[in-house]
């Protein structure tokens, strides 16, 4: 009980107490000796927190990371650099390597009709300094997503429901230097129509009666449960991807600024592709061009190739001095340690970072790249100026 106190704490809203329960828990853990799962493979670098559309703190994601077993901890926020103190605190208290990041959405460059720039490896003595190069876009999508808000309040007043700007501001961590999305308007409006309506039935008939949402067999089912500790969040997760991203206000930022801007400070910008649109020779010509225009690397979801075309990409990748990303965002927490067990084509160099404190969580000598391929990707970690920019135990 004590322990699952401890951790529920880890998304108080003062950060002292996070900071005390987050040392409890390590405490604990020792005193009764828990050991941690050995996951030394498994660097997730796309963690949210409640600076974006998340509901977790930053040490909520540490400690779920540390939980997991994972090597790493890396945070990836949308325009927002807000949550890299608490994080490199965090990990200083775990003892883990971080890493710091963020995303905007750009212009597409190749075949993608939406893509974005993730940027890794941010030193946390920096992030202010980039922050406030951010922080125009969150103003700006501030203003787009009240846009969208105001659209849906006209079409649900005549249904008795409202949701104010006060509401979803405050659901976010904009006043704290956080973005404020569209998800904020869907955990409000969940909200409004769960208290309207009844849960059993109720609640189904308005989403697709009135809202007109198309719900699958097991969505109308989990609706439909009176019984559902999570019943709510599931809502504002059907209400985010079926309806209020279909309002959405795209913020297509000139990813060039930006890659200037990484450049200045040592991090590494990494262009998100549909990889699923590029046979072999267009990616080549595709890795080239981004190359050229000033990526240090790629992002997709490595999980959506078979192992065999994930080893292609990975080495052709590397054959052109570009880092490979996983993509693969975290829903729940502890979803993706399973599945990145499961498949034992995990790319090591997908996950590694680019940096020395982290390239150690795998041995290019283990037989998955060739020879000369082990070398290029040596001198890639050798030479990168990334190096420094991953916090070692904070």
């Amino acid at each position: 009980m004590y322990k699952e106190l401890l951790v529920k704490h880890l998304n108080s809203k003062r950060i002292s107490t996070r900071r005390f329960c987050l040392k409890s828990l390590v405490k604990f853990q020792k005193k009764h000796n828990e050991d941690v799962p050995s996951t030394k493979n498994v660097a997730p670098l796309h963690y949210a927190t409640n600076f974006y559309n998340s509901p977790y703190s930053p040490s909520a994601c540490a400690y779920e990371a540390y939980r997991c077993g994972c090597y790493l901890i890396g945070i990836n926020d949308y325009a927002s650099l807000n949550g890299s103190e608490e994080l490199s605190q965090a990990a200083s208290i775990l003892k883990m390597p971080y890493s710091i990041g963020y995303f905007v959405d750009c212009m597409p460059l190749l075949k993608e009709k939406q893509s974005a720039l993730y940027t890794y490896g941010i030193s946390v003595k920096y992030y202010k300094e980039i922050d406030e190069r951010l922080k125009f876009l969150r103003q700006e999508k501030l203003r787009r997503v009240l846009t969208v808000l105001d659209e849906i309040n006209l079409e649900i007043k005549k249904y008795g429901l409202e949701v104010s700007k006060k509401e979803v501001i405050k659901t976010s961590n904009y006043k704290k230097g956080g973005a404020l999305t569209e998800k904020h308007i869907a955990i409000r409006l969940a909200e409004k129509i769960c208290d309207k309506f009844s849960k059993n039935g109720g609640v189904a008939n308005f989403i697709i009666s009135k809202l007109l949402i198309e719900l699958t067999d097991e969505e109308k089912l989990f609706i439909g449960s009176k019984n559902n500790n999570f019943y709510t969040t599931y809502l504002a997760n059907i209400l985010y991807r079926k309806y209020c991203l279909k309002k959405k206000r795209p913020l297509l930022v000139n990813a060039s600024q930006y890659i200037t801007v990484n450049l200045q400070y040592g991090a590494i910008s990494s262009y998100k592709l549909d990889i699923a649109k590029y046979d072999d020779d267009e990616l080549s010509k595709a890795l080239d061009f981004l190359k050229k225009y000033g990526f240090g690397g790629i992002t997709f979801d490595c999980l959506s190739v078979s192992k065999e075309r994930l080893n292609k990409i990975c080495n052709l990748a590397i054959e052109k001095e570009l880092f490979v990303f996983d993509l693969y965002n975290l829903g729940l927490p502890g979803q993706m340690v399973k599945q990145r067990e499961e498949n034992e084509m995990l790319f090591k160099f997908a996950t590694c970072m680019a940096g020395n404190s982290v390239a150690t969580s795998y041995d290019v000598n283990d037989g998955i790249f060739g020879k000369n391929t082990q070398k290029k990707c040596k001198d890639m970690l050798t030479r990168i100026s990334i190096f420094e920019n991953i916090g070692k135990e904070g």
